[in-house]
């Protein structure tokens, strides 16, 4: 008897949607469902590397084809793609969302309410909402896989991630050239002479493939993977540097991996950061410390020691650079303690956000 199948989609901003509709999809195929994906760009890329999917299909949504897909399925999953969902409700066929963004939306897009069920991952800023939504949404934990992490090796290095870096509105040469920006900065730094030179790049296919013309020779690795590839290098390094993106950096707090954070991609949004710099805007620049110009704290931040872990690392307040005269040894001890704090910190950020998706119930 053929099982049942669920059309599914993810909105191509990034990996990040796509990351969260390969773990639920991982989940929805372990309880007897078939998947198919339909889409394209970014979210395409990465899940036409997973074995989760039966079929990957590149399609657009307007497409005839799709809506094909969409009558042969029992329902659709779309995280956060409200393109794919319009066309389901137009087309009177089910479909459900999952949404990790509504902290930051000023309305939510009525074809979300419209869903026959429609959940949002916790993050500070989403409860205080839900009154203001009707249909009130259904708030869940983190949407990342259960992992734990794997002692790191004494080979282990440094792992710059800068995610998918591909938006449907963004310009592919603002990405390359926050991506240059990243990664001269830190061949220009000592930070990876801190991990023997180990260090490797993730992000996506177009980006890496520049990088690798560009930077092929210098010694850093450049790989483009599968989600679950890429969960593998953040859990064997002994350092992360990732843009900080919301799902990258709840895996990294999942795994907890000491993580630190780039400068706000802000190339996806059209060209902001090149227009900045060429206005005459300072341009930011590693220095031999691992983070980006001190500031001050909020009182919010200081009152959990989540919140103030990541602010810390994500502004510089975290001194984790040992002065030169300081021995290899000093420094692994240091990053030791680096280590412990982040998974007492990460571990507590998780614990308040409520479960991970992989532990919630098919109810929820």
């Amino acid at each position: 008897m053929p099982r049942p199948v669920i059309a599914c989609c993810a909105y191509p901003f990034g990996y990040g949607p796509a990351s969260k509709l390969i773990v639920l999809a991982r989940a929805l195929r372990d309880r007897g469902w078939e998947l198919v994906f339909l889409g394209t760009g970014i979210a395409y890329e990465l899940a036409a590397r997973s074995d989760v999917f039966a079929q990957v299909i590149e399609a657009e949504p307007a497409e005839p084809e799709t809506r094909g897909w969409l009558d042969a399925a029992t329902a659709l999953l779309s995280v956060m793609d409200r393109d794919f969902a319009t066309i389901a409700c137009e087309s009177g066929r089910p479909y459900f969302v999952v949404d990790s963004l509504l902290w930051m939306r000023d309305r939510v897009p009525d074809v979300f309410l419209s869903a026959r069920r429609y959940w949002v991952q916790d993050f500070p800023g989403v409860r205080i909402r839900l009154s203001e939504i009707q249909p009130t949404p259904t708030v869940v934990g983190p949407i990342v896989p259960t992992m734990s992490r794997a002692k790191p090796g004494p080979n282990a290095g440094l792992v710059l991630n800068l995610g998918g870096m591909e938006s449907p509105n963004g310009d592919a040469e603002d990405a390359m050239t926050y991506a240059d920006f990243v990664v001269d900065g830190l061949l220009r730094s000592e930070l990876l002479a801190r991990f023997c030179g180990r260090g490797t790049v993730l992000g996506g296919r177009g980006i890496i493939d520049h990088l690798t013309r560009r930077h092929g020779r210098t010694g850093l690795q450049f790989a483009s993977l599968s989600h679950d590839e890429g969960l593998g290098r953040l859990a064997g390094a002994a350092m992360v540097l990732t843009a900080p993106g919301l799902t990258a950096t709840l895996e990294c707090f999942q795994l907890a991996v000491p993580t630190f954070f780039l400068p706000r991609n802000i190339t996806v949004s059209g060209g902001a950061f090149t227009c900045s710099v060429e206005a005459g805007w300072p341009r930011p620049r590693f220095t031999g410390k691992i983070g980006w110009p001190r500031a001050p704290l909020s009182r919010e931040c200081r009152k959990q020691p989540a919140d103030r872990c990541f602010a810390e690392s994500s502004i510089g307040l975290s001194q984790t650079r040992p002065r030169k005269q300081r021995t290899s040894i000093v420094w692994a001890q240091r990053r030791r303690r680096i280590d412990r704090r982040w998974r007492l910190a990460s571990g507590h950020f998780l614990t308040r956000s409520g479960p991970t998706a992989s532990k919630q119930s098919p109810a929820s």
